[in-house]
């Protein structure tokens, strides 16, 4: 992350920064368990998984940037500025073609060491999706003797995307093709928020307060899978 600060004059002042996340998500089997033909099973009775498990390392990216500007006079405190989120989750080329990322894609449940369910897997299976999150802000703090207001509002619109996802034939299934999505979802919010306080005795001790805010949610990745 990068962060950059300028004080223009001794009333203004301008921030801005971005920040990069990489994350991937490592599902891997165990040392000596790293064998595609081997199978999965899950024993009831022992409350014990054993096995082939999926393989695969899923990226996660997170892009972040803000910009504000602060004005400050001798009764106000006056804020505005912008934010941006994009996110990306998967990368459907890269990991919707490994036939083995399930091993033999067969999944087998014991009691006490006794089959009694086989499930067929449709792997390979894999996604990839992209959200945007835009929003802009105004806020003021405005103080008249006693009483101080806080004013502000913060307009969002948030979207989310995926690209052609291919899914190579398994074991079991076909080749599976699902075509791009735009706009799923597609918000736009509007959040105002209004709060007051208010010196009782004139001394800074005792004070009463109130406010009102609506608030909405960030929007999630798993909310559209």
């Amino acid at each position: 992350s990068v962060s950059w600060t300028r004080p223009v004059t001794n009333r203004l002042l301008i921030e801005a920064g971005e920040g990069t996340q990489n994350n991937n998500q490592n599902d891997t089997r165990m040392s000596g368990w790293d064998n595609p033909n081997y199978f999965r099973i899950t024993d009831q009775a022992l409350n014990l998984t054993y096995g082939n498990v999926a393989t695969r390392t899923l990226p996660r990216r997170q892009n972040q940037a803000r910009v504000a500007v602060s004005y400050v006079t001798g009764s106000h405190q006056f804020k505005t500025g912008m934010n941006y989120r994009h996110t990306t989750i998967g990368n459907i080329d890269q990991l919707g073609h490994d036939e083995n990322m399930h091993g033999t894609a067969v999944n087998y449940r014991f009691n006490n060491g006794v089959p009694n369910q086989l499930t067929l897997l449709d792997a390979p299976w894999n996604f990839e999706e992209t959200t945007q999150d835009l929003a802009f802000f105004a806020q003021d703090q405005w103080t008249v003797r006693r009483l101080t207001i806080n004013a502000g509002a913060r307009f969002n619109h948030a979207t989310g995307s995926t690209p052609l996802q291919i899914l190579a034939a398994g074991k079991f299934v076909p080749e599976r093709r699902f075509e791009p999505l735009k706009n799923i979802p597609n918000y736009t919010n509007l959040s105002p928020r209004l709060g007051f306080a208010y010196d009782l005795f004139g001394d800074g001790r005792t004070a009463l307060r109130a406010g009102f805010g609506l608030f909405f949610v960030q929007l999630d990745q798993s909310w559209f899978r």
